[in-house]
């Protein structure tokens, strides 16, 4: 076929269709691409709408903030309500995933007054994401300066998505307070509210060791907070991470109590369960529990379904018992974040049995 031959040919007028073709569609989609592309001021402007209602004037601010369970990926000060605008991701969720969220930080008067509003952005890795409804998200108005914790609030099915959510609030309450109100709260601030939750109304004194190993007082406006416990220990299937004394007064008798911070593992997917457990030393040498609280899980999807801590109440510790799930420390479906539970509390209690400080009136530690 001669040069004239193939320019006449139908192949030839074949490829010369398909070269006007692409080039059409190439240029129609640069043009599209060009008139849809959402661009980050876009994006920006729709979150405030989502949040708002309407637009409104906002000053970016700087950032500069280390959060243990979070990190402030934007931060902005609203300058029609004076209020703080803050975009942070919570770490903790399912498969150890996050949840971003803009936080709607109310201010009046140099202090924070409540949460306006919170609206998730984006997430990784939550499956069940779609089951954290309004009526969670709702409760974060009702803001009272404690840190928010999901088990405590609506159960959504999503407990562990809910928990990264709480800590991208937590995170922006912190920051707005520690970063622009100068209101850094103490160490003795977070231990006194920590123990707040195990005694409820009942009127405490805490104590931790000072630089001479001697007993301290702490109270909220103790800065450095040191316990009985330095540094981690490893105990059975647990990490025991902190102890300090706990004093009150009950029917004209005083009770002297010990509270320690444990993280037991054999949970789901090798996760783990981190506890407070309150236990005071009886006079035959055993320790009787008071009460055991969950702080912290990682990998426990049905950390919500545990119902059974209340067992624990009054139960007596000594060598050679250890609690189990097949003893009926167990929460039907948490099967597995139980048992780190209950080696939680059997290696903070086991360290503590071999631990009393010898100062203590161990006959004076409960009635």
């Amino acid at each position: 076929m001669t040069a004239k031959q193939f320019f006449k040919s139908t192949t030839f007028k074949c490829l010369i269709t398909l070269l006007c073709v692409l080039l059409i569609s190439g240029i129609f989609l640069t043009v599209m691409n060009s008139l849809l592309k959402v661009t980050d001021e876009e994006k920006f402007n729709r979150a405030i709408n989502k949040i708002y209602g309407k637009s409104v004037t906002t000053e970016a601010i700087a950032i500069d903030y280390t959060a243990q369970k979070a990190t402030i990926d934007e931060a902005y000060r609203v300058k029609d309500d004076g209020n703080y605008l803050i975009k942070a991701t919570g770490t903790g969720g399912f498969d150890s995933g996050t949840v971003t969220c803009w936080v709607v930080v109310a201010v009046k008067n140099g202090a924070i007054t409540g949460i306006d509003k919170v609206v998730i952005d984006s997430n990784k890795a939550q499956s069940y994401i779609g089951n954290i409804n309004n009526k969670f998200l709702s409760e974060f108005s009702s803001y009272d300066g404690e840190p928010f914790d999901a088990l405590s609030m609506t159960k959504t099915g999503a407990t562990m998505s809910a928990r990264a959510i709480c800590n991208a609030v937590n995170a922006s309450i912190d920051y707005v307070n520690e970063k622009w109100l100068g209101n850094v709260t103490t160490a003795g601030t977070k231990l006194v509210n920590a123990l707040a939750k195990l005694y409820g109304e009942t009127q405490i004194s805490i104590y931790g060791v000072d630089e001479n190993g001697a007993d301290m007082l702490i109270t909220e406006e103790t800065e450095t907070v040191t316990g009985f416990i330095t540094a981690p220990v490893t105990q059975g299937n647990a990490t025991v991470s902190e102890m300090y004394k706990v004093v009150f007064t009950e029917n004209d008798t005083e009770v002297v109590q010990y509270v320690l911070t444990s993280t037991g593992t054999g949970g789901f997917e090798k996760g783990t369960v981190t506890c407070m457990t309150a236990a005071s030393a009886q006079a035959d040498g055993t320790l009787k529990i008071f009460k055991v609280i969950i702080t912290d899980n990682e990998g426990q999807s049905y950390i919500g379904k545990i119902n059974h801590l209340d067992k624990y109440t009054g139960a007596i510790f000594s060598d050679g018992i250890e609690f189990t799930t097949t003893d009926g420390y167990v929460s039907t479906g948490a099967t597995m974040s139980s048992t780190a539970i209950n080696n939680a509390v059997n290696g903070a209690l086991s360290y503590l049995l071999g631990n009393i400080p010898t100062n203590d009136n161990q006959e004076g530690g409960d009635e």
